[in-house]
């Protein structure tokens, strides 16, 4: 049921940020900022249609993550798996990779958020905050499921 959950999310969310993408695009100035530094400070300047390839971007991680849950035992190639454990271990990947997704939509849009707003003099890039909070939602559920697994042993 949580993954069902997690999955719909991020169904939602992706939606979101294709709506926040079209929304924001005819308000953009045509030079926005394509790149930020790790202080979250915009460091280049490009036009405004590249606002379209960071959603195709976050689309296209969207998707592969999509794919590759559909063959969780692809991540175990090296590892043999007894059968009585096999359903759990699955079920956990697959948890992880629903994170994940849902982690790379929240990025994408709030860069798409962050991105608008810098281009029209709202605020000034993404903020110190950005890089730590991208570390920490991507990397949260990885430690947790692999603690988890350790634990489990």
């Amino acid at each position: 049921m949580f993954n069902k959950k997690i999955e719909f999310i991020s169904y939602i969310l992706l939606t979101l940020l294709w709506i926040l993408t079209l929304i924001t695009y005819y308000d953009l100035p045509d030079t926005i900022p394509i790149h930020y530094n790790a202080s979250g400070v915009p460091d280049n300047f490009g036009s405004k249609s590249t606002i379209f390839m960071l959603t195709l971007i976050g689309t296209i991680l969207f998707w592969l993550l999509t794919t590759l849950n559909k063959f969780p035992h692809i991540f175990y190639r090296k590892t043999v798996i007894p059968v009585e454990n096999a359903e759990k271990q699955y079920s956990s990947a697959t948890s992880i990779i629903l994170l994940l997704k849902l982690a790379i939509v929240i990025i994408f849009i709030l860069i798409v958020m962050f991105t608008y707003l810098t281009a029209t003099g709202k605020t000034k890039g993404l903020g110190v905050w950005f890089l730590p909070f991208v570390f920490c939602l991507t990397l949260t559920p990885t430690v947790y499921y692999i603690l988890k697994a350790l634990k489990a042993k």
